[in-house]
């Protein structure tokens, strides 16, 4: 295939361009003469004539553009990658892509949802290249590598500052520290994560270009055990920034530490270090830079004080490094001066301290120096020669570059002392078996001005590069071995020539160590040597042209130019021997000892350089350089690195601006030379870098091979007929074990090939479809016409009929109107006459009528007006004499007042009057008087209400009628009173109070009348109160649930814990169990009740303990629960860093208990009060109403009748959380036993009365008697004579005393005993007798050794019938002690059981179903529920508080079942449910990359399908049916099953790009309606349990729906929050549609208000439903239940 046949018209090419690197173009015509022409996409019309000489990059297919692996592309070209790049950045928003073995992260510069616990667990396990691109899925590539083949793994992480490493290498740690997890006693894994926070504060910086920057290389190895958990750690690090103590660049900080400091400086841990704002001192503020934004530096400080803490730092070695990080604060800020003369001139030789600067006082009191000699030897040195000790002073400079050394030196002696530290809370206690190592290291820099940081930088980078090109030359032939496939060697860069430039003798190094030797040693010396040296001899060494002190190094990404000043003193990094002295004498210990190890450190490696020196015959050397101390370091992490099986992460900057996402071509394609990722793309275009495995080739290109070359069975002959006829070169692809290899470009032109084939095809059938299209119209036509011709000729047909009709009917009508005409003039003229008529003859009667009325009008008018006039004369003439009348009387009655005056003046008069008022007054008094006293009487009168009521009715009637006549009497005194108003002024005052009492009296009786009335209201307030309960009651509901929720979280909890217990004392639990190895014994009863004592003990709750609740928390029980429950929490958690394991497990069980019991104590009591409160309210409201007002008596009494409804509702309701129906109903139980037992002691003669040793029962055998069987027959009864016993209740016992005496009193006194009758079928209880000596054998063949096979053919759920049968015996011999041994030891046994079968599922649902069997046992006939059938309940003792227990056995079976059912189809669910095609004819296949093309498509390995996955669904679930589990628990399990299925299949939708595709869409719906067609014939079909699998469904439909309609799309997707829905469209892929709007994914973004976690991508895959356990069942007959004869249980007797 030529050249020149890709280049056909439309074809995409890449041009370069300055501003944008490359841009897209398009080919217009084919080249021609030896030229090309084409035109960019960005200026359309403009044409461009290209050299075909040099022919222009081809774009990929868009199928290709935008793929998880950049290797996958068939161009691999600078454009090509830049481009994929950008697509999946920009568009997608994807950060992660591989390129080959390289993960290329971009950073994003804003925080993602990716990082997750949910992100973790969806990586887990998962193999390279299954999921999308993540550094999670390097690092379990890392560790599954680790794990299976044990080897050492590293993970190098470099890039640029800014590009993200640190939070990339922290990611991946914490992933390692997450799947890695150590034991609990060290928690390694949380001390490797806490090093983060201190490492940053002390290493990092803010830069220009990044605000996080580390300004150090780090390599972290973490130590694995043999069984893959982190047991250690240890931390090497390389080249730290000193120079950037004293030095930063303008809007650049110091390491953050400083910035810590500074703004805590108020917190007690820093007082006394007189600490300032940043601002205020040099070194801190000499970027002019002290914040970051939204950074808090006072609460990074709490992370790093937290994260010292964690890893061991005593708080005298916390204030150890903050004294040191001041004193260097405070060293910054001393000022020196130019020492003056007297004149005030300088003479610049000397330098000094002002005396007033309080900086070196600060920094000599951290430094535990003395002030004088540090502010002398700030500005002096010493110089010893062979004769004398001079002490010269230093200049201004001097003095400064001094101070500024001994800051560097003391903070790179701080930095290296807490890594020190860190590494020594990081060794672990045993070596490591396998190690996993971190590199964060910085990547190749170069900027304006470059120093010797830089070149040691890039000399790092061009030693990393090399060792990356040999892995990948390394990995590309073993893939081409490992596929036998005939290559020839590649070539590849190879950065040798520019390594020896630098280390090699003679090299850049070499002479720089060897001008540091020199006694005057300078930049310039260095730069000439290197000059007459290298210059002209080494291809990557250069000279620049305009500067002469600076050298050029052309390294593998580019040129860089490096300025020689500050060279020399940076790799001498010498340091004032005074200063070195004056700090080794400080007065603070830790001082001291830095800098005396770090002597010794020293002395030690120049004793060993210089025996290498003189090995070689090289002269001494006195100090080593910082340059040869990096080279060491470098020879041996390369070294380490070589040993390891690498990974790389390559961190990119997409741009300087730190804006999110936002991409600059220029910067990053900068960076993708620096890192490596081009040469990688290159040494992969140099051989086959497009691979296909044979059935997705196949897939893919089926349509290209004619249907008889089809040949299903054989794919490799299928691909090389398809290869055979589109490549006409063998050599552009070879056939490989597994896949195809293609050379560059291959594939493209196979999907040109496809792409014209499908253009063909489509043509094609266009014709077809347009011919028949136009042949079905021309036939529809032809039809039409001469269906239109019949319709024609008929229509004139009927028309000429329709003519000769309507002639002949015109004809007859004309005839039938004329006459029609001249009847309707006759009859017109003959109304009008008779209409004119009436008119007449009706006006003349009216005119007559009118005449009429108005006459009779006139008579009536006349008639009123004259009676008027009579009546208004005998108004006037009446007025007249009234007024003659009144002047009379008026004259009369003044005479008559004259005589009454004078008649008032007597006494006698006075008297009288005051005598019948006094009388009255008496009478009424008396009268009250009585009525109060009536009154009083009403309460010991309540037998005759009634007749008492209708009396006070009648005295109130009486009492009303002699206040009217009262009222009527003052009246007329009152009017008596005005005629002598002077004269009597003080007797009417003093009969004014007489008045004012009688009214208060008969106010308190119309208080009485009101009360009555208030009492009336109050009953109508009771209609609230009920409301008011029965919100109660449903607040009730709902905290019941709530609780029970929360008691099933807190239980799975302690399922963890009690996990993790069994495995640290597996060795003691399989000694000290229940039973013995052997069969039971007479003499192995003291040693089963050892062992049941010592697990008892271990569990924390011994045999003979009893779960009754003290008093004392009884008087407790008004507390809060959510208070307690918050302090019990926190005493947990405080337990639960200080004890062990067993004390955790005693801890939880005593807080669960606490919980349970609080909440009856506390619902006992307090709601117990409660309603009989509002209860005597109500009756007491009720009897007032019922005394006062007779007439509503029968209302109330009916109101008085729903108020005790409601209120014996809210008692059942309680009786449901705190047992107060269960108290009602034991009294009444009591009481009448009380009376029976009365009635039989009053029928017995006052003889002797037996008391017996055994229950009523005569046929239930003694304790400790042997049972009955064949050779052995039953023991007699023992029975003791006692003197009589009256019937009567003695004094001073109480009831419940009297009643457990009376029990035991039998009615027969016989002298000898008589052997016990075997039990008949008739009498047979239910009950099985068994003896004390037997528990443990019995807890060994009900539970501990109990097999299936043995009880599968009986009753379901034997073994909880049976053991409360059991159970029923202790209770009916009244053994309380027997009773609570036995259960405690069957919850035990059960727990033990379940904790050795624990990945035994058959084994689990048995005791599962046979737990929640004795729950229910219990509560039906525990005594809670008065059962129908009484004589199957406990009739003694209340066990009630053991059913909380069970559940929780229960609730811990169901959750193991839970777990193991989900680790079985863990695996399954993404081959099943996602990857398995049941649709043949619906593909999406995709090229594959290097990371997914290892395992797929391996002959060996069987294909799953959705019928495997139904069938373990199957077994799962016919295990719990099997044992009859109750079918609402199925119902609950299956509902948290497809929660995880659906999860597992979200999250991977989710992380997998392929698996987005319309067509994988309808294979998943496929696969799902299977699914759901299982349930329906399950009878499993619960709404609830397919709900947990709609959003899968809806995600099926997402991918075949429109992705337009944000309407259809928000409508379908209910139960997809808008991020997921973003995420699945962002990756939505079709090569036959357009990507997904932009505008459509922020519109699907805005549309988060009704969903309650829109912010989730990810499923919580940990999140377990609440469960509801069934709380009863069918009755069981227990006297018809039989032994299994498996069982072998001959100790058991029935009674």
């Amino acid at each position: 295939m030529a050249i020149a046949q890709l280049y056909v018209k439309d074809t995409g090419v890449w041009l370069k361009d300055l501003e944008y690197v490359w841009v897209p173009a398009k080919v217009l015509s084919p080249p021609e003469d030896g030229f090309l022409v084409v035109e960019r996409e960005d200026k359309p019309g403009q044409e461009i004539k290209l050299p075909f000489s040099d022919p222009p990059p081809i774009q990929n297919p868009d199928i290709l553009v935008g793929q998880n692996d950049l290797t996958t592309l068939s161009y691999l070209h600078e454009p090509a990658v830049l481009h994929s790049l950008k697509v999946r950045f920009l568009q997608s928003h994807i950060i992660y892509t591989y390129c080959g073995i390289v993960l290329v992260a971009m950073n994003p510069y804003q925080q993602l949802p990716i990082y997750g616990s949910e992100i973790m667990s969806a990586y887990n396990g998962q193999e390279m290249g299954e999921m999308d691109p993540h550094l999670f899925a390097v690092a379990e590539e890392a560790y599954r590598k680790m794990s299976r083949e044990n080897l050492n793994q590293s993970v190098i992480v470099s890039g640029e500052s800014g590009a993200g490493k640190t939070v990339s290498a922290k990611y991946t740690m914490r992933y390692f520290a997450t799947v890695g997890g150590a034991s609990a006693e060290t928690h390694v894994e949380k001390k490797v994560l806490a090093s983060n926070p201190i490492m940053e504060a002390i290493g990092n910086a803010k830069t220009i270009r990044n605000d996080n920057s580390s300004r150090f290389g780090k390599y972290l190895e973490i130590g694995f055990s043999k069984s893959h958990q982190i047991i250690g750690a240890y931390m090497r690090t390389y080249l730290l920034e000193k120079s950037r103590v004293v030095n930063q660049s303008q809007d650049e900080r110091n390491y953050h530490i400083f910035y810590q400091l500074c703004a805590s400086r108020h917190t007690p841990e820093l007082q006394g270090l007189n600490l300032d704002v940043a601002e205020n001192f040099t070194y801190s503020s000499a970027g002019g830079c002290t914040q970051i934004k939204d950074i808090d530096d006072s609460y990074e400080f709490t992370q790093t004080l937290d994260a010292l803490r964690q890893l061991g730092f005593s708080p005298d070695m916390q204030r150890h490094i903050f004294s040191l990080v001041a004193s260097v604060l405070h060293l910054g800020s001393v000022g020196i001066v130019e020492l003056v003369n007297e004149e005030g001139e300088g003479e610049g030789e000397a330098s000094m301290v002002p005396p007033g600067d309080g900086h070196i006082g600060l920094a000599a009191e951290q430094l535990g120096v003395d002030v004088t000699d540090l502010r002398k030897w700030l500005c002096h040195r010493r110089i010893v020669t062979d004769t004398e000790s001079l002490v010269i002073p230093l200049n201004l400079k001097q003095a400064i570059n001094a101070r500024d050394g001994l800051s560097k030196h003391l903070y790179a002696l701080m930095f290296d002392w807490v890594v020190e530290q860190i590494n020594c809370a990081l060794k672990a206690s045993t070596k490591h078996h396998v190690f996993i190592g971190v590199l964060d290291i910085y990547g190749f820099e170069t900027f304006d001005i470059n120093s010797f940081e830089q070149f040691c930088i890039n000399y790092a980078n061009e030693k990393l590069q090399q060792q990356f090109n040999q892995h990948v030359f390394k990995l590309e032939q073993q893939e081409y071995i490992s596929e036998a496939i005939e290559w020839s060697f590649i070539d590849f860069y190879d950065n040798q020539p520019c390594i020896d430039l630098i280390e090699n003798k003679l090299g850049i190094m070499d002479l720089l160590d060897e001008t540091c030797k020199l006694p005057e040693a300078s930049d310039s010396q260095l730069i000439q040597k290197l000059y007459n040296t290298h210059e002209g001899k080494s291809s990557h060494f250069s000279k620049p042209r305009t500067s002469r002190s600076a050298f050029c190094v052309h390294h593998y990404a580019t040129a860089v130019e490096y300025q020689s000043e500050g060279f020399v003193e940076k790799n001498t990094d010498s340091l004032v021997n005074e200063h070195l002295k004056l700090l080794k004498a400080s007065k603070h210990k830790m001082v001291a000892n830095m800098f005396l190890n770090q002597e010794a450190a020293v002395a030690k490696v120049t004793k060993a350089a210089a025996m290498k020196n003189k090995r070689k015959g090289q002269g001494m050397i006195s100090k080593p350089t910082v340059g040869l101390q990096f080279q060491e370091s470098l020879k041996g992490l390369m070294s380490t690195l070589n040993s390891t099986s690498p990974h790389y992460i390559r961190c990119i900057k997409p741009n300087d601006q730190k804006s999110s996402f936002m991409y600059d071509p220029q910067r990053v394609v900068q960076q993708l030379r620096a890192c490596g990722v081009l040469e990688t793309i290159r040494i992969s275009a140099a051989g086959y870098p497009s691979r296909w495995v044979y059935d997705d080739f196949i897939h893919r290109y089926l349509m290209l091979l004619s249907s008889g070359q089809i040949r299903r069975d054989d794919m490799r002959a299928m691909c090389n007929s398809i290869l055979e006829k589109t490549i006409k070169d063998p050599e552009k692809y070879r056939f490989g074990k597994t896949k195809i290899f293609f050379r560059a470009g291959q594939v493209a032109y196979l999907e040109m090939i496809r792409s014209k084939r499908l253009h063909d095809s489509s043509v094609m059938i266009q014709k077809h479809i347009r011919g028949w299209l136009q042949m079905k119209k021309y036939k529809r036509l032809r039809l039409a016409t001469i269906l239109i011709q019949s319709h024609a000729r008929g229509l004139m047909a009927r028309r000429l009929a329709s003519f000769l009709r309507r002639t002949k009917a015109a004809i007859c009508i004309q005839k039938m109107v004329r006459g029609f005409l001249q009847r309707s003039w006759y009859h017109k003229l003959r109304r009008g006459a008779l209409l004119v008529q009436n008119r007449f003859r009706g006006t003349c009667a009216r005119k007559m009528y009118q005449h009429l009325v108005w006459n009779s009008k006139a008579c009536i008018i006349q008639k009123h007006v004259r009676g008027w006039l009579a009546r208004r004369a005998y108004r006037r003439s009446q007025r007249k004499l009234i007024l003659a009348q009144c002047c009379v009387r008026r004259w009369l009655a003044r005479r008559e007042l004259k005589r009454l005056k004078i008649e008032a003046r007597s006494v006698a008069h006075l008297q009288k009057l005051n005598k019948g008022m006094e009388n009255k007054i008496i009478e009424l008094q008396q009268k009250l008087t009585d009525q109060i006293s009536s009154n009083a009487g009403w309460a010991e009168k309540l037998r005759h209400l009634e007749d008492l009521l209708s009396s006070e009715k009648a005295q109130r009637g009486e009492v009303a009628k002699r206040v009217r006549v009262l009222e009527v009497e003052v009246e007329e005194m009152r009017r008596a009173k005005t005629t002598v108003e002077e004269e009597l002024n003080l007797e009417r005052q003093k009969r004014e109070k007489d008045l004012k009492l009688h009214q208060q009296q008969l106010q308190r009786v119309n208080h009485q009348v009101s009360v009555l009335q208030e009492a009336l209201k109050e009953a109508e307030k009771t209609k609230e109160t009920i409301s008011l309960l029965e919100q109660d009651n449903r607040q009730l509901e709902s905290e019941h649930s709530d609780l029970r929720e929360h008691h099933q979280h807190i239980l799975r909890g302690y399922t963890v814990l009690e996990q993790k217990c069994s495995d640290l004392e597996q060795h003691q639990a399989a000694t000290n169990q229940f039973k013995m190895m052997n069969p039971p014994s007479p003499t192995s009863s003291s040693v089963d009740l050892t062992a049941a004592s010592s697990m008892a003990d271990m569990r924390g709750l011994t045999p003979s303990t009893s779960p009754v609740p003290p008093e004392g928390i009884m008087e407790r029980s008004h507390l809060d629960l959510s208070s307690i429950v918050m302090v019990t929490e926190q005493a947990d958690a405080h337990k639960l860093a200080t004890n062990g394991t067993g004390t955790l497990v005693e801890e939880l069980q005593r807080k669960e208990e606490f919980q349970r019991q609080h909440i009856h104590w506390e619902g006992e009591e307090g709601r117990r009060k409660e309603v009989e409160a509002r209860n005597s309210e109500l009756e007491g409201t009720v009897a007032r109403l019922k005394e006062q007002w007779d007439a509503e008596r029968v209302a109330l009494e009916t109101e008085k009748g729903q108020l005790m409804r409601e209120v014996e509702s809210l008692r059942q309701v309680a009786g449901q959380v705190d047992g107060y129906q269960k108290l009602q109903q034991e009294i009444e139980r009591l009481s009448q036993e009380n009376a029976s037992l009365k009635e039989q002691l009053s029928a017995l003669p006052p003889t002797v009365i037996t008391v017996t040793t055994t229950p009523v029962v005569a046929t239930t055998p003694p304790p400790d008697a042997t049972p009955p069987d064949a050779t052995h027959p039953a023991p007699t009864t023992p029975t003791t004579t006692v003197p009589p016993v009256a019937p009567k209740q003695p004094e001073g016992v109480s009831m419940i005393d009297t009643l457990n005496l009376q029990k035991q009193v039998s009615c027969e006194s016989p002298r000898k005993s008589r052997p016990t009758p075997e039990p008949s079928s008739s009498s047979y209880l239910g009950i099985l007798s068994w003896q004390d000596k037997d528990l443990h054998l019995l807890l060994n063949t009900l539970v501990l050794d109990l097999k299936m096979e043995g009880v599968e053919d009986s009753t379901p759920c034997i073994a909880a019938h049976l053991i409360f049968m059991c159970l029923r015996y202790p209770d009916h011999c009244r053994k309380e002690k027997q009773a609570t041994e036995f259960l405690q030891g069957v919850i035990k046994g059960i727990q033990l059981v379940t904790t050795q079968h624990q990945k035994d599922m058959q084994m689990l649902a048995f005791w599962l179903a046979n737990t929640m069997q004795l729950s229910v046992d219990l509560r039906q006939y525990g005594g809670e529920n008065q059962h129908a059938l009484a004589k199957n309940c406990l009739s003694n003792f209340d066990l009630t508080e053991y059913q909380h227990l069970l559940n929780d056995r229960a609730m811990d079976i169901y959750n193991r079942i839970t777990k193991l059912s989900q680790e079985k189809i863990q695996t399954m669910i993404v081959p099943c449910m996602l990857e398995y095609e049941g649709l043949p004819s619906m593909t999406s296949s995709k090229p594959v990359g290097r990371r997914k093309g290892d395992s797929k498509g391996r002959p060996d390995v069987p294909k799953l399908t959705v019928r495997n996955f139904i069938h373990v669904l199957e077994n799962i679930v016919g295990s719990l049916e099997y044992v009859h589990v109750d079918h609402s628990v199925i119902v609950q399990f299956l509902k948290q099953l497809f929660y995880y299925i659906n999860g597992q299949m979200l999250n991977n939708i989710l992380l997998r790009r392929e698996m987005c595709h319309w067509a994988r869409g309808i294979q998943i719906g496929f696969n799902l309606s299977q699914l759901e067609e299982w349930c329906r014939k399950k009878g499993l079909a619960e709404a609830s349990v397919l709900a947990e699998i709609a959003p899968v469904y809806q995600t099926c439909k997402l991918l075949q729906m429109k992705k337009t309609d944000v309407k259809e799309i928000t409508s379908v997707c209910t139960h997809l929050n808008p991020l997921q829905i973003q995420k699945i469209l962002t990756l939505y892929i079709n090569d036959l549609e357009a990507p997904v709007p932009h505008s459509v994914l922020k519109e699907v973004a805005r549309m988060g208000g009704d969903h309650t976690n829109p912010s989730q991508l990810m499923i919580n895959l940990q999140h377990m439903h609440s469960v509801v356990l069934p709380t009863s069942s069918p009755d069981v007959n227990f006297q018809e239940l039989t032994l299994p004869s498996k069982l072998k249980a001959n100790f058991l007797a029935k009674i």
